[in-house]
């Protein structure tokens, strides 16, 4: 048996609200990794559902899960970010409460952490509500001198948020440009970090992402009072990204910008266009 002490410890933040319906498979999958030596930090933004209940009774058990709850819902940037500031950990990953990984997960990614990483991610599987695979993918690394190309080229960039952090460096960061309300909490943090280290790819574990009707932005897209919100949301997020690179490539952003913005939004304005189509044929 490796002794805990042995190896760095790995943080894992869970920010989560009423996700009682997946927490349960999520806890279980983070607790029964092969790496020894891990802390389970979870930040529950005033739920109302089941989700104390399964918590309370996780950190009762195993003294490694660690529980707190918000009085009231602070908004999905104070829950992503206190996970953070709580941790201890040599790194840290956040994790989402519907989401799944391989026993090998944590272990992999810290063998594969190079001492100028900033993080480490692995190969993705999306699964549905039922955990059944539909798709996969596998992120391409990202460094500075591949960055314009990978934020234009690369689709789930936001996907990087769940690999493994150099805590440290993460900690270094200025995330408090990130505010209320945000929607693509996991964009933003991406988006800001790229310029302050290495973000490399690891094909030899799987991060299983769970789509399904209760995900933030499935929610959003179904709702029409937010679906205007939802599609120039990539606005901001670059906005993030230019306020942490080099001023001499400020311009460079803005006059690829079109282009980005059509690539990752050319579902929800064929949409929109379609519908405009209808109205305009009714007439």
């Amino acid at each position: 048996m490796i002794d805990t002490k042995s190896v760095p410890l790995v943080s894992v933040g869970v920010p989560v609200f009423n996700g009682g319906k997946y927490l349960t498979e999520t806890l279980e999958s983070i607790l029964s990794q092969t790496y020894p030596n891990i802390e389970i930090l979870i930040s529950d933004n005033g739920s109302t559902d089941n989700t104390p209940i399964i918590c309370l009774d996780y950190a009762k058990k195993n003294p490694r899960v660690k529980y707190e709850k918000q009085p009231t819902n602070k908004g999905v940037a104070f829950n992503f970010l206190n996970v953070l500031t709580k941790a201890t950990g040599t790194y840290f990953m956040w994790a989402a409460a519907d989401n799944l990984w391989e026993k090998n997960y944590i272990a992999t990614l810290v063998d594969e952490f190079g001492p100028d990483d900033l993080s480490v991610s692995s190969k993705v599987c999306f699964i549905d509500g039922e955990g059944k695979k539909t798709s996969e993918c596998t992120l391409k690394a990202m460094t500075k001198e591949n960055f314009l190309g990978a934020l234009v080229n690369t689709p789930y960039l936001a996907l990087r948020v769940y690999g493994l952090f150099n805590r440290i460096l993460l900690l270094k960061q200025d995330l408090s440009l990130i505010k209320e309300p945000i929607i693509g909490i996991d964009r933003a943090i991406i988006n800001q970090l790229v310029w302050h280290g290495d973000m490399q790819t690891t094909s030899k574990t799987t991060f299983f992402y769970r789509v399904h009707a209760d995900n933030a932005s499935s929610k959003l897209r179904s709702s029409k009072l937010q679906y205007a919100e939802y599609l120039f949301t990539p606005l901001r997020l670059y906005y993030y990204s230019i306020q942490s690179a080099p001023t001499y490539l400020h311009f460079f952003y803005w006059l690829i910008y079109p282009y980005w913005f059509l690539y990752h939004r050319q579902s929800e304005l064929m949409s929109v266009l379609r519908k405009y189509q209808k109205i305009l044929r009714l007439r």
